[in-house]
């Protein structure tokens, strides 16, 4: 599955969340960064409550001029490098422990311990920003399930949830 903002740019106005969930123990989100001059948050949360950043509690952020950051619960925690188009991301819960893979290498591990259920958690800024291949795992690597979106944003986001989602468009493959 991916997404691809379509409402004005801005913090808040577009997201989606899945209605999988990883209930305990170890499981993942993985997404694929299809360009690298947009703005926008993928991680794994407890709850979601709003469209925007803060509401993600492990989140990796793909900035717009191709440094990677994290975010956690709305605190920036650093930035670590580099990436480009095509690199893998995968935020992973491992034996409670949260850690942040890029192309299969870990390059941050968080001191914050999960609350479960933990579900895939979405913010767009930039108009076009695009979340590509989202995937949730649950239970190993080897078992996972292609995301299933559901819209935030109240009444008007329920509207567009034919549409994908609260000020976003969605691709099934």
């Amino acid at each position: 599955n991916s997404l691809t903002k379509t409402a004005a740019t801005a913090w808040g106005n577009a997201g989606a969340a899945s209605t999988q969930t990883i209930v305990s123990g170890n499981g993942y989100v993985e997404f694929t960064a299809v360009e690298n001059n947009t703005y926008r948050m993928c991680g794994l949360s407890f709850g979601n409550t709003n469209n925007s950043y803060e509401d993600i509690d492990f989140a990796i952020f793909p900035t717009n001029t191709g440094t990677v950051t994290i975010y956690e619960a709305g605190v920036n925690r650093g930035s670590f490098g580099a990436y480009s188009p095509g690199t893998v991301f995968r935020v992973a819960v491992e034996n409670g422990v949260v850690k942040y893979y890029r192309n299969g290498a870990v390059f941050y591990t968080s001191t914050v311990t999960p609350t479960y259920p933990l579900l895939v958690d979405t913010a767009l800024y930039t108009t076009g920003a695009t979340l590509s291949n989202v995937v949730i795992g649950s239970g190993g690597s080897s078992a996972f399930a292609r995301l299933r979106l559901a819209c935030r944003g109240g009444d008007q986001g329920r509207q567009a949830a034919a549409a994908g989602g609260h000020g976003v468009r969605r691709r099934s493959r």
